[in-house]
């Protein structure tokens, strides 16, 4: 696809521009750091990057219509307005695809209900604090790995998981998507939210995009 083209591309550029001008400029010299040519180089990858960002963003809103996001835009109010331009400037912060992929998911909710419930607010304001290895260990426990008590099909007993599974557990319940009770007798186990698997789908539908490609 054209945007994934444009995307490699600008991995490539930036490749470069590690080699050829940040390391250099962290080995000294003035006329390396001042050097106009290398100026502008930097502020066209900066500029192609961003740009690539948005793209991105504006694919993952997209359903079968192209049309749809221009439709989307052109009907904002000042309050959506407002919100959609928090999100543009998300998305420049953001990372990866994973992470723009699930603000777009989010900038969807918020089209369709005009605001984001509790839990989508959480993910919004927190998911730049989430890496994908984060996201994707918190798919595999609630989809895969953690099996409901025999006594309480509600709670999910931590064990069996590992050590870097359970702080990725304790992220997700400091944000609010489970919560991580202590009982009287045995150890700690998850009591899910009502968007515990939702959210665990959607990194879910994420991969399976690109299984698809």
């Amino acid at each position: 696809m054209l945007i994934d083209n444009a995307i490699e591309t600008i991995e490539n550029v930036g490749n470069d521009f590690i080699d050829y001008i940040v390391k250099p400029a962290f080995r000294t010299t003035k006329d390396i750091i001042l050097d106009e040519t290398k100026i502008n180089y930097f502020l066209k990858f900066k500029t192609e990057y961003l740009e690539q960002k948005l793209l991105l963003y504006i694919k993952f809103l997209k359903e079968k219509d192209d049309n749809q996001i221009i439709e989307f835009i052109e009907k904002l109010d000042n309050k959506d307005r407002e919100f959609f331009v928090s999100c543009i400037n998300k998305v420049f912060e953001l990372d990866n695809k994973l992470h723009i992929y699930i603000l777009a998911q989010l900038t969807k909710q918020y089209q369709t209900n005009k605001e984001l419930n509790y839990f989508e607010e959480s993910i919004y304001h927190n998911i730049a604090q989430l890496t994908s290895d984060d996201l994707n260990i918190f798919m595999e426990l609630m989809l895969n790995k953690l099996k409901p008590s025999k006594n309480n099909k509600d709670a999910f007993p931590l064990e069996n998981i590992s050590n870097i599974e359970e702080i990725v557990a304790v992220k997700f319940s400091n944000i609010g998507i489970i919560r991580i009770v202590h009982g009287t007798f045995g150890g700690p186990f998850i009591s899910k939210t009502e968007y515990s698997d939702k959210f665990a789908n959607l990194i879910y539908s994420y991969n399976k995009t690109l299984d698809d490609e």
